[in-house]
């Protein structure tokens, strides 16, 4: 996996992989789920623990990324969102 990508398993078989090149530092994930995402000193995503929320939140944060930099996928690598 590339450096850039940052992979974890979270709740309900959602896998959250990270695409640290693709953010632009908004921030909104780490407003949402703060124990999952945060950003660095350069302002990019790192992930933390995808564990610590449910689906719902994961999905929103995802959602709320303007580059979709985080990526949702299902047990079998499946590909859910964007």
């Amino acid at each position: 996996m590339p450096e850039a990508l940052q992979e974890g398993q979270g709740p309900d078989g959602l896998r959250v992989v990270v695409d640290r090149d693709a953010c632009i530092g908004a921030a909104s994930c780490a407003g949402i789920a703060p124990s999952v995402f945060r950003l660095d000193g350069r302002s990019r995503v790192v992930l933390t623990d995808p564990t610590t929320v449910d689906a719902a939140t994961l999905w929103r944060a995802a959602q709320s990324c303007p580059t979709d930099a985080i990526i949702l996928e299902d047990e079998r690598g499946e590909q859910l969102y964007p």
